[in-house]
């Protein structure tokens, strides 16, 4: 068997996990065209239990010369959306058994969750990525505190204030001020902005 997901750009099915499947089998099946009968098949059913001679033109279409006698295909979503499917065949059972038909629907839904989640863990990561690059290549100086700790600067800061990274990180914010007065005065005047405005 194996987990497709859908290729955001034009639709076709993209192999992305597989088992038990022989390299020529794999050759024919990596990519499922939209347009495909087998394509046209997995978008437009959420649940598609198939026997050998609804099988076999599928396979004839793919050229694959493998001897299947059922399939299941299962949509696979997350959040009422289509992002893949999950398609398992058998050369031993002329039909999905019933049993089987109820585990494989009920592992889909947990299929597509877990895509989502990794999709949302890389995309994450990216946006850190992202978001360190302009952190060191930002052309002004950054200092992130945290209850007035310094536990981020850039290189600039690191100029701007003569001490190391190892310096700062880990110090209270007072040691970039020139007096306790204006450490105090900006401690206040911070907090009361982000207060008042949330920023």
């Amino acid at each position: 068997g194996g987990i497709y997901l859908l290729d955001k750009d034009n639709d076709d099915l993209i192999l992305i996990a597989h088992r038990g499947l022989p390299q020529g089998f794999l050759d024919a099946v990596k990519i499922i065209d939209k347009n495909s009968k087998l394509g046209v098949l997995s978008r437009n059913n959420r649940v598609l239990f198939l026997e050998n001679e609804e099988v076999e033109p599928i396979l004839t279409q793919l050229e694959v010369e493998d001897k299947l006698l059922s399939a299941a295909i299962i949509q696979v979503k997350h959040e009422g959306n289509l992002i893949g499917t999950f398609n398992v065949a058998s050369r031993v059972y002329k039909e999905i058994p019933e049993y089987v038909r109820g585990i494989l629907e009920t592992i889909a839904p947990q299929i597509g969750n877990a895509i989502a989640r990794v999709r949302a863990e890389e995309a994450l990561k990216e946006r850190e990525s992202r978001l360190e690059s302009i952190f060191r290549a930002a052309p002004i100086g950054i200092g992130i505190a945290n209850n007035r700790i310094l536990v981020n600067v850039n290189k600039c800061f690191c100029d701007m204030s003569g001490y190391s990274p190892d310096e700062l990180i880990g110090q209270n914010a007072r040691i970039i001020y020139p007096t306790d007065e204006d450490y105090e005065f900006v401690g206040k005047e911070k907090y009361r902005q982000i207060q008042e405005k949330g920023m």
